[in-house]
């Protein structure tokens, strides 16, 4: 239909739509790809703030909690407004490890799984789209404590992660080590000891950190000459752009912790501890003009009620925490002009209880947001005859999987060929090899044989096309003709000679250390991802001379919907297979949420399904 509808008519419809709505229309038209553009999603959000309030300059909070003591970490976005209401929520895409917040910028989230100095990632994240690459961390040759800190260099449109530890030299002397992390170039870059010896390394960001015109501040003490407990403070910067440190000193003679720094507007303010006649107090002090070392104070706030703040709602109201009579920290906002204290949003969020928010992970996502759609991948280009040719194999696929009812078998062929790849060796994947006897013959692939024999007289129709990408076409095609979500596909994938080795697919009768062993660890997938592409089972049944189960998971095992999930959670029936990795999502506090979440709503499984299954349908392919 949007054919026939002039394209701006379509922009202006799409601009008004919910993002739920909105997600599903991503993932079931391919003509609507300018949903995927950085300008697209700019306006939208700029055109949601618009109909949600008055106030054109509304931005999004970023709040952090759980969903029970054991459970995932969940993040919500709130609308700026009196209410604070609820925007969107959303679950990190991590596995066991409960990822640190290092910062937000430009609607992204960047994460951190490293929980002591071993081996971890840099996730960067779009939670409004759900998508997101990952980092490797290089600690090895690093041995104190982790220190990240996370900015954009609009210059360079590059976003950047900033390390801060140290090291032992080799006179086992501990010298200061740093490294910054480009999305840019992917690479990580190593500063000099000589660049780092005026940097304290030790927690440098415990007082704050604050990002203004692409540099990255937070404080340092010195004790001063005379040992008596004052300390010089200097604010160091980090600018993102030219990748170099400054330090200025700003205040001489206050003690520590007495002095913490954030961002105001555009530019950088602080907050004072201090105390007076036995009573304390807050100062917050603005610099007058960013880059001037003029300070003007702002507000005073009486401490007494032991008000901790940390961050601003808007530009006339300061979020604190405050302790109620048990000692239990509450966080409320308050007006820096009437110094009325209200509870922050609708209920409050309670420190100390289940649903809490950690104040340090207080943060600010601003009304625009980039598109990580295709973060990562550089696909190549193909030609217009390679493009037909996909065009016409995809409707002879239709028939063929309509007339011989073979849709499971072809996304099981789909999966199996992308499910080997290992990110570590980068083997392996979705390249064709499932064609040769020797990939077929391994125990996991038993029955595909059929999948290969149906699928060949199509294939020599159109020689132009590589395995590698006709295979993951009948797995896309399987889906979409049985009600499924549209999986976005790119070609361009290539033969590769030589098969995995066997071994690296998931074995049904395991749990779920398992299934984040093959798909996190060795794919690179997430606990999302596991989920969503579990749901793929709602399609087909085992056979048990090929894997040892019998039977189906759904009553309408030739229907692609959520009944996977919505069965999974009535318990076990007679004639319906669950095994023991379907069962693993139950048990697990991380998968049951989001079985219970796509049980629930088919529209958010279809759209994560369809993130996922082109997620494993690429690994390995068009990598930047």
């Amino acid at each position: 239909m949007s054919d026939y509808i002039p394209e701006d008519v379509v922009n202006k419809i799409l601009l008004k739509l919910p993002i739920k709505s909105l997600m599903r229309c991503r993932v079931v038209c391919h003509s609507w790809n300018i949903i995927k553009s950085s300008t697209f999603i700019n306006t939208h959000l700029r055109s949601i703030s618009q109909l949600h309030s008055e106030n054109e300059d509304h931005d999004l909070l970023l709040l952090q909690g759980y969903a029970d003591e054991n459970g995932p970490v969940i993040y919500s976005l709130h609308w700026d407004d009196p209410e604070l209401s609820e925007y969107t929520n959303f679950i990190t895409p991590t596995y066991t490890i409960v990822p640190d917040l290092i910062g937000t910028c430009n609607g992204l989230l960047c994460l951190s799984t490293c929980s002591s100095l071993s081996a971890g990632r840099i996730i960067l994240w779009n939670p409004s789209i759900r998508k997101y690459v990952f980092s490797s961390i290089p600690l090895s040759c690093f041995d104190g404590e982790e220190n990240f800190a996370f900015g954009y260099n609009s210059n360079d449109n590059d976003y950047k992660v900033l390390l801060l530890t140290d090291r032992q030299a080799e006179d086992d002397q501990t010298v200061h080590a740093g490294m910054v992390w480009s999305f840019a170039s992917g690479d990580w870059k190593s500063f000099s000891h000589e660049t780092l010896e005026p940097i304290d390394v030790y927690s440098p960001f415990e007082e704050g950190l604050a990002s203004v015109n692409k540099v990255l501040h937070w404080l340092q003490y010195e004790l001063t000459e005379d040992y008596d407990d004052k300390y010089i403070v200097s604010i160091v910067s980090f600018n993102l752009v030219t990748d170099s440190f400054k330090l200025q000193e700003a205040w001489v003679n206050k003690t520590i912790s007495s002095i913490r720094i954030t961002r105001y507007e555009e530019t950088l303010a602080v907050f004072e501890f201090r105390s007076y006649e036995n009573e304390e107090f807050v100062d917050m002090w603005v610099m007058k003009g960013y880059g001037e070392n003029c300070w003007t104070k702002l507000v005073t706030l009486r401490h007494g009620l032991s008000i901790d703040p940390f961050g601003f709602k808007n530009s006339r109201e300061i979020v604190v925490g405050m302790e109620d009579e048990e000692g239990r920290l509450e966080l409320k906002s308050m007006n820096m002009d009437s110094k009325q204290v209200k509870q922050f949003g609708r209920s409050g969020y309670n420190a100390s209880s289940i649903a809490r928010v950690l104040t340090s992970h207080f943060s600010l996502i601003s009304s625009a947001s980039q598109d990580l759609l295709t973060m990562g991948k550089c696909y190549p280009t193909v030609t217009e005859e390679y493009k037909k040719a996909i065009d016409k194999a995809k409707r002879k696929l239709r028939g063929l999987i309509a007339e011989k009812n073979c849709a499971p078998l072809m996304l099981r062929l789909a999966w199996h060929s992308a499910g080997t790849y290992d990110v570590k060796t980068k083997t392996g994947g979705p390249f064709g090899t499932m064609k040769q006897s020797a990939e077929l013959a391994h125990g996991a692939n038993n029955g595909l044989d059929i999948a290969v024999r149906l699928l060949e007289p199509i294939k020599e129709q159109f020689p132009i096309l590589s395995y590698a990408d006709f295979y993951q076409l009948a797995g896309v095609v399987a889906v979409e003709v049985t009600g499924g979500p549209d999986v976005p596909f790119h070609p361009g994938r290539e033969d590769k000679p030589e098969p995995p080795p066997e071994g690296r697919l998931p074995d049904a009768g395991k749990g779920s250390d398992h299934l984040r062993e093959v798909f996190g660890k060795t794919m690179g997938l997430s606990d999302q991802d596991i989920v969503a592409l579990s749901g793929g089972h709602t399609l087909g049944r085992a056979h048990k001379e090929r894997s040892g189960f019998e039977g189906p998971w759904t009553p309408n095992p030739l229907i692609f919907d959520n009944s996977y999930f919505t069965v999974l959670l009535s318990g076990e029936k007679e004639g319906l297979l669950q095994l023991p990795t379907d069962k693993a999502l139950l048990s697990d506090p991380v998968f049951r949420p989001l079985v219970e979440k796509y049980a629930a709503d088919e529209d958010a499984f279809f759209a994560d399904y369809a993130i996922a299954h082109q997620r494993l349908s690429e690994l390995g392919f068009a990598e930047a």
